[in-house]
């Protein structure tokens, strides 16, 4: 899967580069990432994407490269340049990032204070380490005051700090793409042996390298003109550097790199400026499916080994190795198992305090609520060789999973006899396109062109199942699912486009690239029957004298608007009705009093809610 974290400007940077290894065992020339098996610490940073093109920075990335590209907004190489007598010009990308005051809080104003004390007492500003033994001795004492407790962690401490001192308001320096395999897909890297582990890193490395393709020909942009209001192509695509991590906080096998993306593009017109985060963020689930295709048909042509659907808990199946068991998964898992603890509890704290189910935004607030909530402190880093060999004891004696050639080879037999899907060419583009858009029609009323990309390597993921998807194949079927079987919806501006404001594409700067909306005839088809069943006429479940009885018989306050509602579902002569309102409106016991009114005619109330926990609320509440 692939993720997507906003860095901010300042030393943000500083995480990346602060567990490779240490200067006496950097790369050697012409070393791979997937060479550094014996070396101590994370592998160095690499320039990558069009980094080389647009800067002329390749290989190995530096801390002073980071901290100028990412802390201050100019060049990586800025210190090179003003060393043989360049000019702050020279280095320039466009504005230097805009460094907002830090927050006046009660921690600030202690840090300025023992940072002068500091200063008085030594006749000398700090240093870095100094600075971050103040912060902790004066964060920690300002968490007990406030929590009564110590700090847990580390992490606590440092998200403590954090939220205390960090402006309201910061500068974006870049985007954080964190791309991960499935999880068998790095036990197999983990315990698989050399072969297997040297054919997962080359499929990893080529997935992600193809997925930055897409996303600088999809959803690189940047802006122009007032407000930002119009939206240009970019020349040559996105500056990026790549980090690669082995495990997860917990310490299972967690193969995943972290691609930090610099928030600088060459606009078409020549300047440098921001890149446009709106559609990077709306192309995130399209670049991850993206990348959860290609590593997994990468891995299994080159190892010989099949792909399988498994169902997690989500609404789409996740592809995992054939013969990987589903213990060893779990057992690798413990960092989700983590979340997902937290994250229950956290669901079932708020339906029972709001009374209703998390809405999509809702949930994602939880989500990172959890992840934070949950999350261990950091360990140092360690030799792959090393935690390859714990992870093949720990894998052997506690999962009884065979490891090194022995996996291999057992999930290769698990391949044997697997069948294979329809290869490239007997894929016929209509039929699959509207297929396509029929799924999305399952999950979605309108959509666009990203929410088509998404689903089309979803679903011919699935129905080629063991071969690989041709890009061509795939922009095939998204092309024919919004020509042919989608509905725009969106209005045509029937005025001239003016060649200066026009993208290469030939579309208009001012509506954005990922403005057209679709839908499809089965969505308004089934909307009509919604429609249909509220100008449908019945014979109502309550009578209104019955109605009444029970409303006097209620006991507990009810507002006119409680009551309205009540007597509307109970007693309307409409086959649909539909009551809204905001959280602590009182619609539970409107629904409560026309449930009694139900029951009291002998008539059953059947209720329904998108969520388990939702669901218990609503059955103890009616």
């Amino acid at each position: 899967m692939m993720t997507v974290h906003k860095l901010s400007a300042g030393d943000g940077y500083a995480y990346y580069t602060s567990e490779v290894a240490s200067a006496d065992e950097l790369r050697a020339e012409g070393r791979e990432l997937g060479d550094y098996y014996t070396v101590g610490g994370m592998p160095p940073g690499q320039w990558v994407a069009h980094s080389e093109a647009l800067l002329g920075v390749s290989g190995e990335v530096t801390e002073a490269q980071m901290a100028a590209l990412f802390g201050e907004g100019i060049r990586p190489d800025a210190e090179r340049i003003l060393a043989v007598g360049g000019t702050e010009a020279d280095v320039a990308l466009g504005q230097k990032y805009h460094r907002y005051a830090s927050a006046d809080t009660e921690l600030t104003r202690r840090l300025e204070e023992e940072i002068a004390r500091h200063e008085r007492t030594t006749g000398a500003a700090p240093t870095r380490e100094e600075r971050q033994a103040i912060r902790g001795r004066v964060g920690g004492q300002l968490f007990r005051e406030t929590h009564g407790r110590d700090v847990r962690n580390k992490e606590e401490l440092g998200r403590f700090i954090t939220a205390q001192t960090t402006p309201k308001q910061q500068t974006v320096a870049g985007y954080d793409l964190v791309f991960s395999p499935a999880k068998s897909v790095s036990l197999l890297w983990a315990l698989g042996g050399a072969e297997a582990r040297k054919a997962v890193e080359t499929a990893h490395n080529e997935a992600i390298a193809e997925t930055l393709s897409f996303l600088e020909q999809e959803g690189t942009y940047t802006r122009r003109g007032r407000n930002g209001v119009r939206q240009i192509d970019v020349e040559g695509g996105l500056v990026a550097t790549q980090f690669r991590h082995y495990d997860s906080r917990n310490g299972d096998p967690q193969l995943h790199d972290h691609v930090v993306i610099a928030n600088k593009v060459l606009g078409a017109d020549g300047k440098w400026s921001s890149l446009d985060g709106r559609t990077l963020y709306r192309m995130n689930v399209a670049a991850s499916e993206t990348y959860n295709a290609k590593v997994m048909e990468k891995v299994t042509a080159s190892l010989g080994v099949a792909a399988v659907p498994r169902m997690a808990g989500g609404n789409e199946p996740i592809y995992e190795i054939a013969g990987v068991d589903l213990d060893a998964i779990h057992h690798a898992s413990s960092r989700r198992a983590d979340i997902a603890g937290t994250l229950d509890r956290l669901h079932a704290e708020f339906t029972e305090r709001h009374g209703y189910a998390p809405n999509a935004k809702q949930k994602i607030a939880l989500a990172q609520q959890a992840t934070l909530e949950s999350r261990p402190a950091k360990k140092s880093a360690r030799r792959l060789s090393e935690l390859v060999e714990e992870w093949g004891q720990e894998y052997g004696q506690q999962v009884q999973m065979p490891v090194g050639d022995d996996l291999l080879a057992h999930v290769r037999a698990a391949a044997a006899g697997m069948p294979t899907g329809p290869d490239a060419t007997q894929i016929d583009v209509s039929e699959h396109a509207r297929l396509v858009v029929h799924e999305l029609s399952q999950k979605r009323s309108t959509w666009s062109v990203n929410h088509v990309q998404a689903q089309t390597r979803r679903h011919l993921k699935e129905a080629m199942i063991g071969r690989t998807v041709p890009d061509e194949l795939a922009a095939e079927v998204v092309r024919e699912a919004t020509t042919t079987h989608s509905l725009s919806v969106t209005p045509t501006a029937d005025v001239p486009h003016l060649a200066e404001f026009t993208r290469a594409d030939g579309t208009s700067q001012f509506i954005r690239s990922d403005a057209h909306v679709f839908t499809s005839r089965e969505v308004l088809e089934t909307e009509h029957q919604v429609l249909a069943a509220a100008q449908r006429t019945v014979i109502p479940a309550v009578s209104a004298q019955t109605f009444d009885e029970v409303l006097a018989a209620h006991t507990g306050p009810l507002s006119e608007g409680q009551v309205a509602l009540a007597r509307a579902f109970a007693t309307d002569e409409k086959l649909l009705s539909l009551g809204i309102g905001p959280a602590g409106a009182g619609k539970t016991t409107s629904l409560s009093l026309a449930a009694d009114a139900v029951r009291a005619t002998g008539g059953t109330v059947v209720g329904l809610a998108p969520t388990a926990a939702a669901a218990a609320v609503m059955s103890a509440d009616i």
